[in-house]
């Protein structure tokens, strides 16, 4: 009797084991689906060939470049290239963002300043949305334009346009970034682009 005891309570552990696994499974496959979220794109100024993605952005949210948007009314952004270089290390890859910014603010400010008040760039990593840091390209070795680098962090008087490179460290080698506009998160309906790391 006991024997018959003992093992029809292993059955019924492995019955309950087994249905904890395909839930947290279906769970995690849930949170994924629901940390990737389409963006709304912007109408971009030329349109070609969408490169391929490897995230689950929307067709809609890839875009060519040069791709130019405003900042809900403020600065403009002509985004002319965004590139992946290895940093320091093979592991540290960084994002080279090759803009072309318009300050529309009242007050002067740096590109770099510009950029982090304006933009949140984030990539999935470990089935969670992860916003990404920003870089000192000053301290990463790059063979990254240096005049456009320290373009980041001049002074651009309102009204005035500079071109610069600003860098970001990328959570991981192979998913997409999105590129979101900080002013939208807090909607359910995110505006920006993607990019896509092939």
């Amino acid at each position: 009797m006991k024997k018959l005891s003992v093992i029809g309570m292993t059955l019924l552990s492995i019955v309950t084991l087994s249905a904890c696994a395909t839930s947290s499974n279906n769970s995690s496959s849930k949170s994924k689906t629901e940390n990737s979220y389409p963006l709304e794109r912007y109408a971009s100024s030329s349109e070609t060939e969408l490169p391929q993605k490897t995230t689950a952005y929307s067709d809609e949210a890839y875009v060519s470049f040069p791709y130019s948007i405003q900042a809900d009314k403020k600065n403009t952004y002509t985004f002319k290239s965004i590139t992946k270089v290895k940093g320091n290390s093979d592991e540290d890859n960084i994002l080279l963002v090759d803009i072309s910014f318009t300050n529309n603010e009242e007050t002067a400010t740096t590109p770099y300043m510009g950029f982090a008040v304006d933009w949140d760039l984030q990539q999935t990593n470990d089935n969670k949305n992860e916003s990404l840091s920003p870089v000192d390209l000053k301290e990463v070795h790059t063979d990254a334009n240096q005049e456009l680098v320290d373009n980041a962090n001049k002074e651009v008087n309102p009204g005035e346009t500079v071109d610069a490179i600003v860098g970001y460290r990328l959570a991981n080698n192979t998913e997409d970034v999105g590129f979101i506009l900080r002013s939208t998160i807090s909607r359910d309906n995110h505006k920006g682009f993607a990019w896509s790391n092939q």
